[in-house]
């Protein structure tokens, strides 16, 4: 036990405490003290029977009187802890006499301290105090406390993760992150719908949620603690019992060019094969060069530019991101720029999803969140949602922080079922996560009247 003398803190190891009491109430401080490695002394006519135990084990001194002031002589620390308030007024003034701290059990702000409730673990030491007022209330967040914590730091954390080489390299970024708060992770590797189904395009196979679902299953059942995505992957709205409780980091959002022939998208003669899974990215690819052979294309980073290699495609389009975390390349690498080819929602940033509500989200959020990429991320997933789109719906977004006053500028293209791409743009201060969802759901109503407007 660390005593709480305000404004300080008070090792009371091998100090003298005199309790003044030999009920519950003087039980309790005495356990709390020896748990602290104080020499206590107890003064009441009687004890109760736990209180005779620590006395018949030496582990305490007893004085079996009433209560006289000479009692505290040599005493650090005095604890009136009798049911009779007119004792406990008596040693709270004899303690004040003798300049010995002193607690009230009976009345806490007649005293000079309290008491907290302590949890320890190895170094660490949390105290939780009420002024004497709620010890249950203490007592209860203790115990609280000290199951959160031994979760965090007596066990491993358990990570839910896609096996491909970019999955481990994003999760084994959140890890390390993890690591420097003093949070050990270890790795469940899980495959998903759109590992297994590598013949068919990601649009056929019918569902958003692809590559999360699987993910999410270990969270619910307790085979992982958290989930690492690449954010783009994540529907727009999560289950009821899931919650987005980070963003990372975000690097490069934009998409590249990739050729082992071509210096650049314009160089690739009519006719060329162009490799893409993305409906977003063949919409607005196919309103830039409407020439072109667009094909579609599975496989991971690795098995895509292996394909390239082979003559399969004159070009493809990946995204910076894996590119980058990956360390491949291409003969020929060119990036897009973000307001012509929009990125996909989120692209570039890892989220770490976990159960809604479990006590150990808000010590992961603590330790990994940026804030500011967050807040594009939102404006951006709020668009998707306001959009009514999934994580393969014909649609970009990309939000970017400009300036000290946290102003968002939020640019959106949506593939029109027709052909071409409407596009729009909307830019407003963004303090907070509220206010980037709001500029996403503004953005995405403006663009739905206008594309049912051009929609026969």
């Amino acid at each position: 036990m660390l005593v709480t003398v305000y404004p300080i803190v008070m090792n009371v190891q091998g100090r003298l405490a005199v309790v003044v009491g030999g009920g519950t109430v003087a039980e309790r401080k005495v356990a709390a003290l020896l748990e602290a490695g104080a020499t206590v002394r107890v003064v009441s006519p009687e004890l109760v029977p736990a209180l005779e135990r620590l006395r018949d084990r030496g582990q305490i001194t007893w004085e079996a009187r009433r209560f006289e002031a000479a009692t505290l002589d040599g005493a650090t620390l005095a604890f009136a802890a009798t049911d009779d308030d007119a004792v406990n007024a008596a040693v709270v003034a004899a303690a004040r006499d003798r300049s010995v701290l002193v607690n009230d059990a009976g009345k806490a702000e007649r005293g000079d301290f309290a008491t907290p409730a302590v949890y320890r673990k190895g170094s660490l030491t949390i105290s939780v105090d009420t002024g004497g007022t709620a010890p249950a209330v203490s007592k209860l967040v203790r115990e609280k406390l000290g199951t959160l914590i031994d979760r965090t730091l007596g066990n491993t954390l358990v990570c839910a993760s896609r096996a491909s080489a970019l999955a481990m390299t994003q999760t084994r970024t959140v890890m390390a992150k993890l690591a420097r708060s003093g949070l050990a992770s270890t790795v469940v590797n899980i495959s998903t719908k759109g590992d297994e189904v590598q013949d068919r395009s990601l649009a056929s196979i019918g569902t958003d949620s692809v590559f999360v679902k699987e993910l999410e299953l270990a969270l619910r059942e307790g085979r992982a603690d958290y989930a690492v995505h690449s954010c783009k992957d994540l529907p727009s709205r999560l289950p009821d019992d899931m919650e987005l409780i980070a963003i990372v980091e975000r690097v490069d959002p934009r998409d590249v060019f990739c050729s082992e022939t071509y210096a650049s998208f314009e160089d690739l003669p009519p006719g060329a094969r162009v490799g893409t899974s993305s409906p977003r990215r063949l919409a607005q690819l196919a309103a830039m060069r409407g020439d072109l052979d667009y094909r579609d294309i599975r496989g991971n980073v690795d098995t895509r530019l292996r394909k390239l290699r082979e003559g399969q495609y004159d070009a493809i389009v990946l995204a910076a991101a894996g590119l980058e975390r990956l360390g491949a390349r291409a003969a020929y690498l060119v990036p897009f720029a973000a307001d012509a080819l929009v990125p996909a929602v989120a692209q570039g940033a890892l989220a770490v999803e976990m159960r809604r509500a479990d006590p150990l989200s808000a010590i992961l959020r603590a330790a990994l969140n940026d804030p500011e990429r967050e807040r594009e991320v939102l404006a951006e997933r709020a668009f998707l949602r306001g959009m009514r789109g999934g994580c393969q719906a014909p649609i970009g977004a990309h939000a970017t922080s400009e300036g000290p006053d946290g102003c968002l500028i939020l640019r959106a293209a949506v593939g029109m079922p027709a052909g071409g791409v409407l596009r729009g743009e909307r830019r407003a201060a963004a303090a907070s996560g509220a206010d980037a969802d709001a500029l996403g759901t503004s953005l995405a109503a403006e663009l739905s009247t206008s594309l049912l407007e051009r929609t026969p």
